[in-house]
C-alpha cells in the first residue's frame, strides 16, 4: 500500500523508510499546528504573528524529495487539520456546512502539492 502511494506515474518506486515517512507526516502536522497559531486561537486573541512567517517551512520540507502521489496525502493532511483547527467555529452553525467549508479549502493545499517542484536527488 505504502509503495504504491510513493511510486511516481512512471512506475518508478521509491525507496523511502518509515521513519522518514513519519517524520514528513510530523512535519506536515506542526506546519499545520503553525498555521492555526498564526490566526486569531483559543490561546491569544490576536495570534501569534510570527508563525504566519514559518509555518511553510516544514510544510515545504516534507515535500521535498516525495512522490507526487505522497505529496497529494500529506498536503490533504494539511489541509484538514489546519482548517479544522482554524475554522473549529463552523461546526457550531452546521456540521454538514463546516466540513464541506474545510473541504472546500483543503483544494488549495492541494494544488500547491501539485505544482510544487521536486528538486533532483
Amino acid at each position: 500500500m505504502l509503495e504504491q502511494i510513493l511510486a511516481d506515474p512512471s512506475g518508478r518506486v521509491y525507496n523511502i523508510p518509515v521513519m522518514t515517512t513519519l517524520r514528513k507526516s510530523a512535519a506536515v502536522v506542526f506546519a499545520a499546528l503553525f498555521y492555526y497559531l498564526a490566526f486569531p486561537n483559543c490561546l491569544n486573541q490576536q495570534g501569534f504573528w510570527i508563525f504566519g512567517w514559518i509555518f511553510a517551512v516544514p510544510l515545504f520540507y516534507a515535500f521535498d524529495n516525495t512522490a507526487l502521489k505522497f505529496r497529494l496525502l500529506l498536503a490533504l493532511i494539511f489541509g484538514v487539520v489546519s482548517f479544522s483547527l482554524t475554522l473549529n467555529w463552523a461546526f457550531g452553525l452546521s456540521i454538514a456546512g463546516g466540513t464541506l467549508f474545510i473541504a472546500a479549502l483543503t483544494i488549495q493545499p492541494l494544488i500547491v502539492a501539485l505544482f510544487y517542484r521536486r528538486r533532483p536527488a
